[in-house]
Formats: C-alpha cells, sequence, structure tokens
C-alpha cells in the first residue's frame, strides 16, 4: 500500500506524541463553556485523525491546560509565558463592560491584547483579529504605544466588511494584528484596506501585500501596502495647504457628509440632515476647488488609508494636503458639471435619513477629469 506525506505524519504519531503535543496548547476563555467547546473540538480532530486508541488519556490532559481568567480585569502572572498567543477579543466599551479593566483603553480589546503580549516569551509571536479602530483612531494611540514596548515588530492587516466580512456571522471592520516580541526599533508593517468578495476568502492570506511603514504617527497608523501608496501618501504630506484651512474662511458654504462608505458626498446646494456639516471656503472659487477634491478619487483614497472607513473626521481634512491654486476656470466648470449630473441621477427614497440617493456611481466620468485634473497639479 502506497501512503502519501500525511498520512504517514499520521501513522507515525503515538499516542505519547500525541499528548505531549496537546499539552503544550493552553486555552483560557472567561466563558466557562466557551473553553470546553474548544476541549471537544480538540478531542474531536485527533479522533478523525488518529481514531479512538489515540484519544486516550486527553481529556485530564486538557482540564489542565484550559483556564477561565480574566485578561481585562486581572494583572497577567509573570511565571506564565508562551510562544504564541492568539485570540479574538471581545470588542466591548468600558462602559458597558461587566470585566472592570485596570487600564482604561475604552474599549477591553486593548486590555486583552496588552495582557497578552505581556504573556509572551523572548522571540515569542502573538496573533489576534481586532477592529479597525486599532489603527486608525486616536483614542487608541495609548494602546498602540502599550505594545510598542512589548511587540516592537508588528504586522497588520485590514479588512473591510463589504461586499464580504472576515466574520461571516457579524459585519466588522476588522484588521488582524501580528507582532512578535524582539529586540529592535520600532517595525511597523501595514497592508492597505481590502475590499473582498467571499470567492476570495481561501487566497486573502496568499494575496496579502504589506510593507514598512513610515508614515506610523501617534494619533493613526495610515493603512498603506505598497510603494505606490506610500509614494502618493508622501506627496500629499509634501503639500503646505490643509484641506481644513480652505474650508474654514467663513463665507460661501459647501456641504459634506460626514460619513462615507464608496463615496464621498460634497455639495455646493444646500443639504440637510444629521449627516451633513456646512463648512465655509474664502469665495465661490475656493468652495468649487473643494468640492472638486472632496469627490476626487484621491480624497477617497486617502480618507480611506487614515480614517475608520466610515466618518469624515477633522483628522483627515486636516491631513489632507494640496499645493497652491491661482487658476480656478477648471474647477469651477468641473464643480458645475458634477454638482448638475448628480441631481440629474439621484433617486427619491423618502427614508428617515434621506430623500435622495445620490448616484456617484453615475457621474464616474466627472470624477475622473477631475481626477486627471488633480494629478497635473
Amino acid at each position: 500500500m502506497k501512503l502519501d506525506l500525511l498520512d504517514l505524519h499520521y501513522v507515525e504519531m503515538t499516542k505519547d506524541r500525541i499528548q505531549k503535543v496537546t499539552a503544550t496548547i493552553k486555552g483560557n476563555n472567561l466563558n466557562i463553556d466557551s473553553a470546553s467547546i474548544t476541549k471537544i473540538r480538540l478531542l474531536l480532530c485527533v479522533l478523525h485523525r488518529y481514531g479512538v486508541s489515540k484519544t486516550e488519556g486527553l481529556a485530564k490532559i486538557m482540564n489542565d491546560c484550559f483556564t477561565s481568567y480574566d485578561f481585562v480585569s486581572a494583572k497577567p502572572d509573570a511565571e506564565k509565558k508562551y510562544d504564541i498567543v492568539i485570540g479574538n477579543p471581545p470588542y466591548v466599551e468600558d462602559s458597558k463592560s461587566e470585566s472592570v479593566p485596570i487600564v482604561k483603553y475604552g474599549n477591553i480589546y486593548a486590555n486583552v491584547l496588552e495582557n497578552a503580549a505581556l504573556h509572551l516569551k523572548n522571540g515569542g509571536v502573538l496573533g489576534f483579529v481586532i477592529p479597525l479602530s486599532y489603527v486608525s483612531t486616536p483614542r487608541m494611540k495609548k494602546i498602540r504605544k502599550a505594545l510598542y514596548t512589548h511587540i516592537a515588530e508588528q504586522y497588520i492587516l485590514s479588512y473591510s466588511d463589504r461586499p464580504d466580512c472576515l466574520f461571516t456571522s457579524a459585519h466588522q471592520k476588522l484588521c488582524i494584528l501580528f507582532g512578535r516580541n524582539i529586540e529592535t526599533v520600532q517595525s511597523i508593517y501595514t497592508g492597505n484596506y481590502r475590499y473582498w468578495y467571499k470567492e476570495e476568502r481561501s487566497k486573502l492570506f496568499n494575496s496579502a501585500e504589506v510593507i514598512k511603514n513610515e508614515f506610523v504617527v501617534d494619533d493613526f497608523i495610515p493603512k498603506l501596502g505598497n510603494k505606490t501608496d506610500s509614494n502618493i501618501y508622501k506627496k500629499i504630506s509634501e503639500y503646505k495647504i490643509r484641506l481644513m484651512e480652505m474650508l474654514e474662511k467663513d463665507n460661501t458654504p459647501i456641504y459634506l457628509n460626514m460619513r462615507a462608505a464608496f463615496w464621498i458626498k460634497a455639495f455646493l446646494i444646500p443639504h440637510r440632515g444629521s449627516e451633513y456639516k456646512e463648512f465655509r471656503c474664502k469665495n465661490q472659487d475656493y468652495a468649487n476647488f473643494c468640492m472638486c477634491l472632496l469627490n476626487s478619487s484621491l480624497f477617497w483614497w486617502y480618507w480611506v488609508c487614515i480614517s475608520d472607513c466610515w466618518h469624515i473626521t477633522k483628522k483627515e481634512l486636516n491631513g489632507f494636503k494640496v499645493p497652491e491654486i491661482t487658476d480656478f476656470q477648471i474647477t469651477n466648470k468641473l464643480a458645475d458639471v458634477l454638482e448638475q449630473k448628480l441631481e440629474d441621477t439621484k433617486k427619491y427614497i423618502g427614508t428617515k435619513q434621506t430623500d435622495y440617493e445620490y448616484k456617484h456611481k453615475e457621474c464616474v466620468d466627472v470624477i475622473h477629469e477631475i481626477d486627471d485634473y488633480i494629478n497635473d497639479l
């Protein structure tokens, strides 16, 4: 009988060896039932691969390996160190958590991260699935700074929740964080924000691309994944004029929807509603210019790089910089054309949130003209 390498591996795994390997797997969950389910799944895995005879004695070994330790409210045991720590912590705001965190980070996933990092041996590796806020919000700079001390080398992959999401049962924008406990200068490697379809799930890791991120700041880690991303980001950061400066001149209004997904919605005509905010530019020329900038693919790309991929905040408007402009002829024309086409293609939906749905996808030709103009500045 011919055996492939996998079959041969199964044959050579003795009961004693299986028990020794199982004893190295430690598990923890505050919910005892969840820990029990994990033990059952591990037992079934051995049963499926090696047969009934190889499962003898595993239950007792696993009972000693699994604990119910609170990674939020308890201090780490300095005597317990591990080569690998992996997990998916709860994403719960401090104010809604039954466990009272020792350090207030805002969300208890941060406490679990820090506690896990403190359990790593020298050279140990950590891997966690966490919310996108880890890289995108100023609030989480405290946990980022804390983790730099324990896992100076980090690899961060970021994933959207549309069209598909990492957890099939819940839509959540997420990061997969890998960190290594080694003595080195801070080294952060990132991928860009990934939009993907369910057919791509099996290839997500194989097709992931990362680059050493040279633009990490206290308030966020930009989601850059290749050299082109880095070059564009660097060019934007070197300009002198901040977009926010042009939106605070208190004269001509422009209306910006402060929530976004696949399009940024900025208009010259009044738009009311809780999601819209009115800004004021120096004059109509600057209002038209800003309207073009906000609706451009470049601003959308920049917003994706540094935002939580849901809200537009001052962080994005302050960070986006542009060259000085003196001739507004082209942007005056493009702003009028885009505004008119958005009005011509809008669809009445009459929901509590809004009366009309604007079809930016029907205006891509004008947006591309804006992109070409910005590229030539």
